[in-house]
């Protein structure tokens, strides 16, 4: 291996972690640069403190025979959520010494922060391949020549993003302003740009035929705003859209492969005859417009005003040899209904080549919600179909049999059908006709409704499926009166993949009622292990024994309070998987009218929540030839508790592993009687982000989930209140989290109510010390060193002070107050902490004033009078990024 050249130890480096080409790097001397080379390659600045260092190991490899900053190809800079702290001349003196950079992300970064008068004559600019900016968009709108004056200067570019940050008016686009940033792009081939484009053709309209083209764009991805709000009603004020730019796209790019626009939120005029045939002229005027276009993506509010006009007047028209298509008529959330769209048409006038096709927010037919949709023709080139839709009936037999090389299907909002006397014991001729059989292999059902018949009738014709969703999927079957079981029969399938997301189960049957919905699932495959013999033994009583059993999962509903339902899924824990195996083992000796709550089913805390399995509504079993992966798609992403409930952490993370991400927005968050440090040390949970908002919890909760979840990274806290005990010396509420080393910590409003041990008042605290015991300034021994010198009877010294923060109340409005936390000054550090030196005789001596008695602005300014209170104290073993303080919320 070490003999190896040096080009191929370079492509087997561009394949590896970070940590592996750390490790090739330190192995041996010849395989130390061209791994080094790669770690330099691609440059990723996390946080300022990393941007420091960056420039200066740069600064300190002039003078050595390696230039590690002819290695870097790709730098991206920081997100920055508060003012930069690097300098802006350090920044200049970083893009000079990268002669051979290709590809710049700026983060959120303003671009005037690194391109001015200093740096505009660096050949950095003269070297870019690919370029990623942000623009923040402003009150008023504003000229944007000295944005095209920076894309211009990078005349080497050939990927430019543009993406918008915050509202309010986006950056304008006008055809001159294409037209001269092409003349000195000459190589640019790719271009995703979140602006606006101007509708104002009046001028310039009999010029575009003589456009210079762009030979080299192939790729075209424009989201088309003016300016935007909360309310897309007022956005419409601002935002329009003028079909004509497709007039200019056609001559100006002839080599376009894929074309994406965007133009929600829009104002839209209903043009009349006059108008359409003008325009159509002109579409048509152009007839080697579009000719390698193989993508079309369309979304825009009001799709039959200007879309369903483009779709025909213009592609059709042109005989555009389109393969995947792809549209979206949503209009404010909620399907066009304005007419509706023919999907047979659609394929049959592009059946020739379309690939894809994609239909978001339509309906199908024009009065009859019970018509189901059909297919006329054949389209042997079809593999990717996806109907979202609300109501929409699709017949799946006659899918398939027009689609005979259909390889995924995604269905949604609707109901999905076969014939009433398609079943799968068909004749055994036709079972061996080889074109019954057919070949999907992805199936995604989301937010729609489907029968066990049909399930099995697509496991009997699909048997090549590997891979399977099923979210928010309402299935209609009969139950086994015997063992209370309605079974989803899809034997002849051996998944790879399954997802599972909401599933909930109906009876046909009309005495079962229509609120008896079966919640609970369980997912099996065929033993392959047990023999022949061993199944044709199985006891009939209890036919869930003879199978592989995947797993238990309930559905489940948490009410907020206002009265909004929130539906999540979950696995049951292998203890609580044996009361319904137990249950309907005995099924004939319980009443069938018995409801059952079990307590190791669903845990104290998830009771409380009311989630009830009701076993005696029975249960669907979901059972398959064979299952590779199972994963429960909203417990493994995302658990989120909804509003109004207390949540007991220690049990949430108990009887739900997966989580990586948890979300709490109740009332409180609490904690049963805890294990000891050691024990937790052997339960360890992956969880890895954690959002507190709006809630109550204890200083105890947040030291329980430092120890019980050291993969912690990712940490949001905002209008938390923090409940705990005061330390009598030095007078501080501890929340210890030293086993928190964090990558970004967010942090908003947060409260601490304190009780004293010896007095037993109750205390207001607005002051929050923000520390972590980890200095990244300090080198490991140093760090060591000065913890052994801890002065005990000053323990804020013995930590590294981040912030120290200070809530208070302001008054924006007459009407109404509000709250925010600010970043206290060195000065004022200063006299925290020698008032906390002699806390016992400052507290003795000091005259406690009521906050409540200054303005806003005096509040803020007289926070000395909250240190008899005492601090609260969020300590963290480490922060990687500058913690973000929210700003308080915008209520005017």
């Amino acid at each position: 291996m070490a003999e190896l050249p040096y080009e191929i130890l370079s492509q087997i480096a561009v394949n590896l972690s970070t940590t592996d080409k750390c490790s090739c790097a330190l192995t041996c001397k010849a395989w130390r640069y061209p791994f080094q080379e790669a770690l330099w390659r691609n440059i990723q600045i996390d946080t300022c403190q990393r941007a420091k260092e960056l420039i200066e190991m740069i600064k300190t490899s002039q003078n050595v025979s390696t230039l590690h900053c002819l290695w870097v190809h790709s730098l991206r800079t920081p997100n920055f959520s508060y003012p930069l702290e690097v300098p802006e001349i350090h920044f200049f003196g970083l893009f000079k010494h990268l002669p051979n950079l290709k590809r710049l992300d700026l983060g959120s970064n303003d671009y005037r922060n690194v391109y001015t008068e200093i740096t505009r004559s660096d050949a950095v600019w003269k070297s870019l391949e690919s370029l990623k900016i942000h623009l923040r968009a402003t009150k008023d709108k504003q000229s944007a020549k000295d944005l095209f004056e920076f894309i211009n200067t990078c005349s080497m570019l050939q990927k430019l993003e543009i993406h918008r940050v915050e509202q309010g008016f986006h950056t304008e686009f006008s055809v001159v302003d294409f037209d001269k940033m092409h003349q000195n792009l000459q190589k640019l081939s790719s271009i995703d740009a979140e602006i606006y484009l101007n509708i104002d053709f009046s001028s310039i309209l009999d010029t575009i035929p003589n456009t210079t083209p762009a030979f080299a764009v192939t790729t075209l991805d424009i989201y088309s705003i003016a300016y935007e709000c909360h309310s897309i009603y007022y956005n419409r004020d601002w935002n329009k859209w003028n079909p004509l730019w497709l007039y200019y796209f056609g001559y100006k790019y002839p080599n376009l492969r894929s074309l994406k626009l965007n133009a929600t939120q829009v104002r839209t005029d209903n043009m009349n005859s006059g108008q359409k045939l003008a325009m159509i002229s002109l579409f048509q005027s152009n007839p080697n417009a579009f000719r390698h276009l193989e993508t079309f993506n369309f979304t825009i509010d009001e799709y039959f005003v200007f879309g369903d006009f483009v779709l025909w007047e213009l592609f059709y028209a042109l005989k555009v040899p389109l393969k995947h298509l792809e549209l979206d008529g949503t209009h404010c959330d909620e399907v066009d209904r304005s007419y509706p769209i023919d999907i047979d048409r659609i394929l049959r006038s592009f059946s020739e080549t379309l690939e894809s096709l994609s239909l978001t927010g339509f309906i199908y037919s024009d009065n009859d919600e019970n018509s189901i949709l059909e297919l006329s023709s054949y389209y042997p080139v079809l593999t990717n179909i996806c109907i979202n839709s609300d109501g929409s009936s699709l017949n799946l037999g006659n899918l398939l049999d027009r689609c005979v090389a259909l390889k995924q299907l995604k269905f949604g909002a609707g109901y999905l059908s076969i014939d009433p006397e398609t079943t799968t014991e068909e004749s055994a001729q036709q079972k061996q006709e080889q074109h019954y059989q057919h070949g999907l292999q992805i199936l995604i059902l989301h937010e729609c409704a489907v029968t066990t018949e049909l399930l099995n009738y697509f496991s009997f014709r699909c048997r090549s499926l590997e891979y399977m969703t099923l979210d928010n999927v309402f299935i209609e079957g009969s139950i086994c009166e015997k063992t209370g079981c309605m079974l989803l029969d899809m034997t002849h399938t051996s998944l790879k993949t399954l997802n599972i997301g909401l599933l909930q189960y109906g009876t046909s049957d009309e005495v079962t009622g229509p609120n008896h919905t079966i919640d609970l699932t369980l997912v099996s495959q065929l033993s392959d292990e047990k023999n022949e013999t061993e199944k044709k033994e199985m006891d009939s009583k209890w036919p869930i024994i003879g199978i592989n059993h995947i797993g238990w999962f309930h559905t489940y509903s948490i009410w907020n309070y206002c009265g909004r339902a929130y539906i999540y899924t979950m696995k049951l824990t292998e203890k609580g998987s044996n009361t319904p195996l137990e249950y309907y083992q005995n099924l004939r000796s319980n009443r069938i009218s018995q409801t059952v709550k079990d307590a190791s089913l669903c845990n104290e805390n998830i009771s409380k929540m009311e989630r009830y399995c009701r076993l005696d509504y029975g249960y669907a079993e979901l059972r398959f030839k064979k299952i590779k992966t199972a994963l429960v798609k909203y417990e493994k992403e995302y658990f989120d508790c909804g509003n109004n409930v207390d949540l007991l952490i220690n049990d949430l993370l108990d009887n739900c592993p997966a989580p990586k991400r948890v979300g709490f927005s109740g009332r409180t968050l609490r904690i049963k009687p805890s294990p000891t440090t050691e024990d937790l040390k052997l339960q360890q949970h992956g969880l890895q982000i954690l959002s507190l908002y709006r809630c109550t919890t204890f200083a105890k909760v947040l030291n329980y989930i430092s120890l019980r979840c050291e993969r912690l990274r990712d940490m949001t806290l905002d209008n938390l209140c923090v409940l705990g005990f005061r330390c009598k010396n030095p007078g501080d509420l501890l929340i210890g989290m030293p086993y928190t080393f964090l990558n970004t910590l967010g942090i908003g409003i947060v409260e601490y109510s304190t009780s004293s041990k010896q007095t037993g008042r109750d205390y207001a605290v607005s002051l929050i010390l923000l520390p972590q015991l980890n200095d990244p300034r300090l080198s490991d021994e140093k760090n060591e060193r000065k913890k052994t010198e801890i002065d005990l009877r000053s323990p804020l010294l013995a930590i590294h002070h981040i912030y120290w923060l200070y809530t208070y109340e302001y008054e924006p409005v007459v009407w109404r107050a509000g709250q925010e936390t600010i970043v206290l000054s060195e000065e004022k550090v200063d006299v925290i902490l020698k008032y906390d030196q002699s806390f016992q005789s400052n507290t003795a001596s000091l005259t406690f004033k009521d906050d409540s008695s200054y303005s806003g602005y005096e509040r803020e300014n007289n926070w000395t009078h909250g240190l008899y209170n005492g601090y609260g104290e969020l300590r963290f073993g480490n922060i990687k990024a500058v913690p973000v303080i929210f700003l308080p919320e915008d209520i005017e």
